[in-house]
């Protein structure tokens, strides 16, 4: 967090001894501890010669993986290593008026997308209604299965009832 482009393009100048710097894009990122720092992606001049500056650079580099640049401030060095990406192998396209077959790719593209979206809601759907079905199931097993004694309970509150009331009638004619 201590450097910014100038000072990443002045650093590379001068440990190579010229104007080898094309560009520096500059990436503010965090680490898995909350740490911020920044990414810096370096692209040098293809057409300058090399010196012995740069072959130690990319022989290390080519060696170790990595390379410890000092930055000319006491403690500070970078760590420098190629670019890994996938994406800086890929040919960049040229601007354009897309082609039927760059256009027949994005409509199947996204039919595609739409179709698996499509089963996935689907899928979703058939889960939601199996759960109720078997909510429904449950609750009716439930229900089966307390009927009967439900029945014999209240057939024995009935024959209560009717004899409260007998013992009522008769007190009454008594």
């Amino acid at each position: 967090m201590h450097s910014d482009v100038s000072d990443v393009e002045r650093v590379f100048n001068s440990v190579f001894g010229g104007e080898y710097v094309e560009r520096v894009d500059m990436h503010e990122t965090t680490d898995s501890k909350g740490l911020s720092f920044q990414v810096m992606f370096v692209h040098f001049k293809q057409d300058l010669p090399a010196n012995r500056w740069t072959d130690q650079f990319y022989q290390k580099l080519e060696r170790d993986k990595m390379v410890n640049v000092m930055t000319g401030y006491r403690k500070f060095f970078w760590k420098v290593y190629y670019n890994q990406s996938a994406d800086k192998d890929k040919p960049k396209k040229v601007p354009h008026i897309m082609t039927p077959e760059e256009e027949a790719e994005i409509a199947m593209a996204k039919a595609y997308k739409e179709a698996v979206q499509a089963q996935n809601d689907a899928e979703v759907t058939q889960r939601a209604l199996d759960q109720e079905n078997n909510l429904v199931e449950e609750v009716a097993a439930e229900l089966i299965e307390a009927e009967p004694a439900e029945a014999v309970d209240a057939a024995a509150a009935a024959e209560a009832a009717e004899a409260a009331e007998e013992d009522v009638v008769l007190s009454t004619v008594d």
